[in-house]
């Protein structure tokens, strides 16, 4: 019995030798190498997928850089357009100011060199008497002459009113007119209470006859007397609403070219008359005169 246990366990081992002999010495086959190299490949193509996507995202990371740079620069390309042009706004304002500044130099000058004209003639002629027709470039540079009104450089000399009787209605008043300023000057009104008209008259013999006239104005020539007397130039009286008694004063308003005015008292006498042939400093042909 134990020999043929033996014999059964030899032939089982032999059996299974020769079984595995089989199975070593048979050719693999497709279907046997698919589980072998199915895992190495698909680690392969993860590794090989990995290995793309880093090199799409190296080639896409300038790109994405530049799209997301490039606003900010299109910002700060914006933001220097628009200084400079603030700048060359600036510059352009700077250039007119300049421009003004360069036209109007001349003109400064001009006014200086006039200015220092003037002081210097002035300080070289102070008492110099300016004429009639000299031009004055600025009220606040007159001379002090030419700011005097006509009643502050008119003296009046001698000055008197004919007495007459009751019952006369006219009458006359005389008096000398002193100009003391080297400009021309003029007596254009009178007026007075104690008649109803007072006019500026004038005496001028026509053929042997007197004719009076009215005059509009009475010149009064510089440094010079305008005589008011019997027989020329006088001051009528018409319509008189008082007798002019002898001792009695009368109130006499002067109105000047320059509207300035003065307010005389005249002392009522009786004096004789001059003759005809007195006249005036200056003739009457000369004055302005309406025919009465």
């Amino acid at each position: 019995m134990l020999r043929i246990f033996t014999l059964l366990i030899c032939a089982g081992i032999l059996l299974s030798q020769g079984c595995s002999s089989s199975k070593v010495k048979q050719p693999p086959t497709v279907e046997s190498k698919i589980p072998a190299q199915a895992p190495k490949s698909l680690e392969t193509t993860k590794e090989q997928a990995a290995t793309d996507i880093q090199k799409d995202s190296q080639a896409m990371s300038p790109e994405l850089d530049l799209k997301y740079t490039e606003p900010a620069e299109l910002i700060e390309t914006q933001n220097l357009s628009d200084q400079g042009n603030r700048l060359i706004e600036q510059t352009e304002n700077t250039n007119q100011v300049v421009q003004k500044a360069e036209n109007s130099l001349p003109k400064a000058g001009q006014e200086l060199k006039k200015a220092e004209t003037e002081l210097d003639f002035e300080a070289k002629f102070p008492e110099m008497e300016v004429g009639p027709n000299t031009e004055i470039a600025s009220p606040d540079r007159q001379p002090k002459e030419l700011q005097q009104t006509t009643a502050s450089v008119i003296q009046i000399e001698d000055p008197w009113v004919r007495a007459v009787p009751p019952n006369a209605n006219n009458s006359a008043i005389f008096l000398d007119l002193r100009n003391e300023s080297g400009q021309l000057r003029k007596l254009v009104e009178v007026h007075s209470e104690v008649a109803e008209r007072v006019e500026l008259h004038t005496t001028k013999d026509e053929d042997g006859m007197l004719r009076k006239q009215r005059l509009e104005e009475v010149p009064i020539p510089a440094l010079e007397t305008q005589s008011f007397h019997p027989g020329g130039i006088h001051i009528m009286l018409i319509g008189l609403r008082s007798p002019l008694e002898v001792g009695g004063v009368i109130e006499l308003e002067l109105v000047y070219a320059d509207q300035s005015k003065e307010t005389i008292s005249i002392p009522v006498d009786e004096r004789p008359l001059l003759p005809i042939t007195a006249q005036n400093n200056h003739s009457p042909d000369s004055l302005t005169t309406r025919t009465q």
